[in-house]
């Protein structure tokens, strides 16, 4: 596994060694210089943004996503009609190692993204003194509820995420209520 400094943060992408290889040997990557072009993007995840000019061409602003680059190289064989947006895993889309990618639904895509906000879980939004539980689906925001904890809206976020995604959506991770304050509930 390698860890590819980003330029703009102190973080790293993270790709399998076949894949490093493939960055830093192939010729059209190594026209490109991938490797010393790729950003941290506010989604969070890798991208490449550089200004070229190709073929004695006006110069341009290239720019794609590192995740995208990979799957398109390395997994494309998964890739249907349907499944044809890639996604992480593990929600971490600067964990661009093979194991982590696939093709999926593109609404699973959004859901399988991480999220950081003030209550720690995706789709969970404080408004006055209760806890909002939203979902987008096919590019449009629904709402699932008000709740008086931030955990019972996680909840009934990953009840709706389960019941539309089956186990393709990224779910909130919720520690059991013993082991919370009753603040933080």
């Amino acid at each position: 596994m390698y860890k590819l400094k980003l330029k703009n943060t102190q973080e790293f992408a993270l790709v399998d060694d076949k894949v490093y290889e493939w960055l830093s040997t192939d010729p059209e990557m190594i026209k490109l210089d991938v490797l010393n072009y790729l950003y941290l993007h506010t989604t969070p995840r890798a991208v490449f943004n550089r200004r070229i000019s190709l073929d004695g061409k006006p110069s341009k602003i290239l720019k794609f996503y590192l995740h995208n680059l990979i799957a398109e190289n390395f997994l494309n064989s998964t890739k249907t009609k349907k499944k044809s947006k890639v996604g992480a895993i593990n929600g971490n889309l600067l964990d661009c190692r093979l194991e982590n990618l696939r093709y999926q639904l593109p609404g699973v895509a959004y859901l399988t993204s991480e999220t950081k906000n003030a209550t720690g879980y995706k789709g969970v939004y404080q408004v006055g003194t209760r806890y909002r539980a939203v979902i987008t689906i096919n590019g449009k925001l629904q709402h699932i509820g008000y709740y008086n904890t931030a955990r019972q809206a996680a909840v009934a976020y990953n009840q709706k995420v389960k019941k539309i995604f089956g186990n393709e959506g990224l779910l909130n991770i919720i520690p059991p209520k013993d082991s919370e304050n009753k603040n933080s509930e």
